[in-house]
This record gives structure tokens, C-alpha cells and sequence, in this order.
């Protein structure tokens, strides 16, 4: 018989998006499971209602290009989006949710066109207007709205009326190196949004930075949600909800960050205790380098090193933040590890993101937006050359969700199991470095590393156990 006590903690983690209660025992979970609903099925608008007719579907739109020339190829994404290309009058027009929301998180990837302007609407009625009625979230070509008188809660990100969005000079924005001043991508680029509808204060979240955040008064506590096409072409992806309580806080479920049994946890959901900078500077990014330098020379590196993690690493919401700003680069634990299995939760926040694991210094084991990038899944051995360096099936949940991994590295030979899905299985470890570094092989036992990729990122419920 269960408890009023174990009662209260499975419900407190239910609410919290725990799949276990309490997780932190033995039975923790395979993958993180955070049920949301998904709003559009690729190819129907049964969910809607409203200008059903303005609006479109796309099949496996273009997400990026590389390489230029005859060597130039396109990214497609594996899903489909809807699609909004304006009518010859020229006015605005909306889809409606068949459900009323109240508290929710809202997630989904918009693009915009040149000078294009669209919104996601909140607790609207039907058939109103989020921006007297709702509450009407932006979403903009920013860059072309920088060159005209476009008001500041216009830009994307912004909850119009109430508060815009936040904006830096030279922002990073992804693995292209470009930068402006909005953390929205130029037009014709996909970028991720989430939305947060709880009680009177609405929070949004642009491409992993949180760019706004007002209290909400004078409007309804519960309608629809809204896609809002404008004069010029929008596009929207995987657009998925869930509905919480009021108070949710993406912090609040008890076993977050508590080991599993017989597990230690390498973060504790507050501080950087555990964790030190990596630098590149002299290539002391290397195993083999640190090692031949003196005890005075890793010192003074290591202040470097942690100086600038101080600068693009820090918690947010329990979990570890990389901005992915220019100038930051990769985390490392301060205790070094040989043989070892790890838990780790990762989620990118930004479309074809980019990052890593480095077990024992080098090599990563991949993570990337496999939805929209390469068509491979997270979990491989990227540096490989001789033996198997792809995953074996994609086991990734989409941009801005939670993914978790399992790993066992035994000797050089690691095993990678991504949401509970094997994706690597016993594998031996190349060194990519080993060409221009003869005599250098993967080390015995060294520091594990959470790589910079220049995308932003979160990290949580890192469990380690020596072996």
C-alpha cells in the first residue's frame, strides 16, 4: 500500500514530467517523457479552425544549405510544416486551436520570409484578435525590420503590448557565425520558440534565450491558440503543447538531479561545483598536451579556462545553460574517469544545433538536431574512421525537447543507448587526433567533457558510476 507521502511525490512528479516517482531509486527511466500533444498531424488541419483555407502544408521543407559550387547541397527536414502564403487581399489571416488552453508550454520552429511578419496568439476567443483579445507573440524577418521604424514589440520573441523582446549588439546565432542584434536568424532560417502560459505571466524563449517575460492583465485566462500569417510568406513546424498547472517551474520535480542508485551526480541542479573551463588556447584542449605540461603552466591555463566558462556557462532552471555565444567553448568535470557509465539529459534549443560528450578528453560521442541536419541520430561515434562512427537508428526527440543518454565506456569500447534505444553498441573509440599526434591514443582515464558547438544547450541529471 502506497503512502499519503509516495502519493504526494508521484503526483508532484507527474506534474513535473517524471515518469517515476521517486526516480531517484533504482527504477529510473529510459527517456525523458514530457507529453505534449502535437497540434498539427503534417497533413491535416483537424485541430483548427479559422482561415483553414489561407493556409497550407509543406512536405520535408529546406532547413539549411552547405557548401557552395558544385560541392552546395541543401537540409530538409523530415517534417512536414504549415504553411502561410498571403491571399491577393492582403490581409492577415488566422488558424484557431479547436481547444481551449489555460497553462500550457507552447513549442514549436517558425521561418519568415524578407520583411515578413506573423504571431502565435494565446487564450484568445475565436475568431478575435490576440492583440486586443489574447496575447499575441511576434515572430518577424528581424533583420529587415531593423532597417525600418518597425516598433520594438514587434520583433520576434516580443509579447506585443506588454513587453519586447531582448536584443544585443553582435549575438552569435548559430554555426554560420552570423550575428546581429536579435536572437531571431535572418530571413528564409528556421528558428526554435517556446512559450510559457502560466497564470497571469507569459514567458518566451527564442532559439534557447529567454527574451521576454510580462504579467498579463486585462485578458482572457483561458482560450485558443493562434497561428497568425501576415502579408508575406510564414512557415510553421511541429507546433506541440502541454497543458500545467500554474505554478509549474521547470525546476520543481523532486528527483531533479538526484543519482539513481549507486550513481553520483556530477551537477546539483544550482552550481557549477564539479565542472571547470576547457580552453583551446596553446591546444590545451588536448589530453597529451595538459599532461606533458607542468603543474605551474595547467594552473595558469585552467584560470583561463574557467574565467571564460564563467562567461557562457551557467545554470538556469536546474540545468546547465551554454549560451552559445561566440567565445564559449566546452565544459569539463574536475575529477578525471577510466572506465565509467553515465546518465546524461541534453536538449538543443536551436535548429541544426550542434554539440557532444567527450568521454576521457577526446572524441565525441554526437549530438545534433538529426530532424533537420544529417538524418543520422545522436549517440555515434563521430570521430571514427575505421570502426562503425554512425548511430544505428535515430532515437532523438525533436529540437527544444529532452533527450537522454545511457553510456558505458569499458576499456576503449563504448555502448550508447539514446531515449532507451541502443545506438551504439560496443564500439571502439578512435582517436581523430592520432594522425596528427603520432603515438597518441585515447587515454586510460581523463576528464569527461560537455562540447561547445557554438549552439546553445542545456544539460541536467548528469549520473556518473566508476567502474
Amino acid at each position: 500500500m502506497k503512502t499519503p507521502q509516495i502519493l504526494m511525490i508521484a503526483a508532484i512528479a507527474a506534474l513535473a514530467g517524471c515518469t517515476t516517482a521517486p526516480c531517484c531509486k533504482s527504477c529510473y527511466p529510459d527517456a525523458p517523457k514530457e507529453n505534449f500533444f502535437s497540434l498539427f498531424d503534417g497533413e491535416t488541419f483537424l485541430n483548427f479552425e479559422g482561415d483553414v483555407s489561407a493556409f497550407s502544408f509543406e512536405r520535408n521543407p529546406v532547413v539549411g544549405t552547405r557548401g557552395r559550387g558544385k560541392n552546395a547541397y541543401t537540409f530538409c527536414s523530415d517534417a512536414n510544416a504549415i504553411v502561410f502564403k498571403p491571399a491577393p487581399d492582403g490581409k492577415p489571416k488566422k488558424i484557431y486551436t479547436k481547444e481551449k488552453y489555460d497553462n500550457f508550454i507552447l513549442r514549436f520552429e517558425y521561418l519568415a520570409e524578407t520583411n515578413a511578419w506573423g504571431a502565435v496568439g494565446l487564450r484568445t476567443p475565436v475568431n478575435a484578435c490576440p492583440c486586443k483579445d489574447g496575447v499575441l507573440i511576434a515572430l518577424a524577418d528581424d533583420f529587415g525590420f531593423e532597417k525600418t521604424d518597425r516598433a520594438a514589440d514587434k520583433f520576434s520573441g516580443s509579447i506585443t503590448g506588454f513587453q519586447a523582446s531582448r536584443r544585443e549588439p553582435n549575438i552569435r546565432l548559430d554555426w554560420k557565425h552570423e550575428s546581429g542584434n536579435t536572437y531571431a536568424k535572418p530571413a528564409g532560417r528556421w528558428n526554435f520558440m517556446e512559450v510559457r502560459a502560466l497564470g497571469d505571466t507569459v514567458t518566451t524563449f527564442l532559439n534557447g534565450e529567454k527574451v521576454a517575460e510580462a504579467k498579463i492583465a486585462n485578458r482572457p485566462a483561458s482560450g485558443r491558440i493562434v497561428f497568425v500569417g501576415g502579408d508575406k510568406t510564414m512557415k510553421w513546424m511541429r507546433p506541440r503543447v502541454k497543458r500545467v498547472a500554474a505554478d509549474w517551474r521547470a525546476d520543481a520535480c523532486p528527483c531533479l538531479n538526484k543519482a539513481p542508485e549507486g550513481f553520483t551526480s556530477l551537477f546539483d541542479g544550482k552550481t557549477l561545483a564539479n565542472w571547470k573551463g576547457v580552453t583551446t588556447e596553446e591546444k590545451f584542449d588536448r589530453p597529451w598536451v595538459r599532461q606533458a605540461a607542468t603543474p605551474a603552466k595547467r594552473a595558469e591555463m585552467q584560470k583561463k579556462a574557467d574565467e571564460l566558462m564563467r562567461q557562457f556557462w551557467s545554470v538556469r532552471e536546474g540545468a546547465l545553460f551554454f549560451d552559445g555565444k561566440k567565445g564559449g567553448y566546452s565544459l569539463a568535470t574536475m575529477k578525471d574517469y577510466g572506465d565509467f557509465e553515465l546518465w546524461c539529459d541534453w536538449r538543443l534549443q536551436n535548429v541544426q544545433g550542434d554539440s557532444g560528450l567527450y568521454p576521457r578528453g577526446v572524441c565525441q560521442i554526437q549530438i545534433w538536431d538529426a530532424h533537420n541536419m544529417w538524418h543520422l541520430g545522436s549517440g555515434g561515434l563521430y570521430n571514427n574512421k575505421e570502426n562503425p562512427r554512425h548511430a544505428m537508428e535515430i532515437a532523438d526527440f525533436n529540437v527544444g525537447d529532452w533527450n537522454r543518454f545511457h553510456v558505458k565506456m569499458v576499456g576503449k569500447r563504448i555502448t550508447v543507448w539514446l531515449n532507451g534505444r541502443l545506438v551504439v553498441e560496443n564500439t571502439l573509440l578512435e582517436n581523430a587526433n592520432l594522425k596528427n599526434f603520432p603515438g597518441t591514443e585515447v587515454p586510460d582515464c581523463e576528464q569527461l567533457e560537455l562540447q561547445c558547438h557554438g549552439d546553445p544547450l542545456e544539460f541536467r541529471n548528469i549520473f556518473i558510476k566508476e567502474l
